[in-house]
């Protein structure tokens, strides 16, 4: 039953919830990009804060804006831009970089259907304050002048690698084999073609075309187990004096985080892939402190993790659908292993 002090606390978190969630709507909405812009271009100055997206006509870009030039006066801007660059010919950007160039600004839009999806709205819930987009190679300039974060460095050269992986494939395969490898290897959908869509979705296995919980399971699965077969291989002697400083189990568990972290950030690190990274990171803290696996509390706690920075996560109907399905999931298996349990427990009276 639910005891005074439980539900004091319970109370506590909605509130506190409910707070953190007002805050992050009222600071997320801070921009002066749309307010400010009117049907004129403007100069924008700002840096590249995601992995560049890349599609048969151009690329994709979110810029975090610091300067704007309006009728020749310089301003500070803040807001993030969804920017289009199409035809931008042999250029390349990567995350971190510093770039400048000229356009209208305008807030994001969709369609007004009542109870539709409204893209506006889901780049709002983003983060995303503005949309804009510039034609050809000179559209768009890299500054040099400024200097890289750790954390933009070390992005950046996993966007290189990432759009290294995309130029070769660009290069060696052809549809449906190209839009089938980018968008299941790197994430990127814009090159699948609509009737390979149509034919996944009337199967319903679409959701093998992006990359979500199956994809990083299966690959941490796949490197826990082959790193814990390959250290068992080891001679007896050696297995030894190893198992006293690391269990082949830990040491599996150190192999696979790393791979794990590395391809969720070559993938973009979309909101679907970071919900199966936290969750493939809980498990495997539970497989290091040696505690029982328990699929409802790891499920709870990537959800807690993952709206704690964002609570505006929790709109999204992905986030919804993908926590839901797993709890079923959970909660059924849960049953199932209890009622396993209390006949073997009359079995054994018996």
């Amino acid at each position: 039953c639910l005891t005074r002090k439980t539900g004091f606390i319970l109370f506590a978190l909605v509130v506190g919830g409910i707070g953190h969630a007002y805050w992050a709507s009222t600071t997320q909405g801070e921009s002066n990009l749309v307010t400010e812009s009117d049907e004129q271009p403007i100069f924008l100055e700002g840096t590249i804060v995601a992995p560049v997206r890349q599609t048969p006509d151009g690329l994709v870009l979110l810029v975090e804006a610091t300067h704007m030039v309006k009728q020749g006066e310089e301003q500070t801007a803040y807001g993030r831009i969804r920017l289009t660059w199409r035809e931008p010919g042999a250029s390349t950007l990567i995350y971190g970089d510093h770039v400048a160039f000229m356009a209208r600004v305008r807030e994001p839009y969709g369609t007004m259907n009542p109870g539709g999806f409204h893209y506006g709205r889901y780049l709002k819930r983003q983060g995303i304050h503005a949309v804009a987009t510039v034609q050809g190679p000179e559209a768009i300039r890299v500054q040099g002048t400024q200097e890289r974060t750790t954390r933009g460095f070390i992005l950046g050269v996993v966007d290189r690698w990432r759009q290294s992986i995309h130029h070769a494939a660009v290069s060696s395969l052809t549809n449906p084999a190209l839009g089938l490898f980018l968008g299941m290897v790197l994430g990127e959908q814009s090159y699948i073609e609509s009737d390979i869509r149509d034919a996944f979705m009337a199967s319903g296995t679409v959701h093998i075309l992006s990359i979500s919980g199956s994809h990083l399971g299966l690959l941490a699965l796949l490197i826990f187990a082959g790193a814990r077969w390959s250290l068992r291989q080891l001679p007896t002697v050696w297995l030894e004096q190893l198992s006293l400083r690391l269990t082949a189990t830990r040491f599996a568990v150190l192999i696979t985080l790393p791979a794990v972290s590395f391809y969720t950030l070559l993938a973009g690190a979309e909101m679907a892939t970071v919900r199966s990274w936290i969750m493939i990171v809980v498990c495997c803290a539970g497989i290091w402190l040696g505690r029982e696996r328990n699929l409802v509390t790891a499920l709870a706690l990537a959800a807690l993790l993952m709206v704690l920075p964002h609570p505006e996560a929790i709109q999204d109907i992905s986030f919804q659908l993908s926590y839901l399905s797993v709890a079923a999931i959970a909660l059924v298996a849960q049953a199932r292993k209890e009622k396993e349990s209390n006949l073997s427990g009359l079995d054994a009276a018996f």
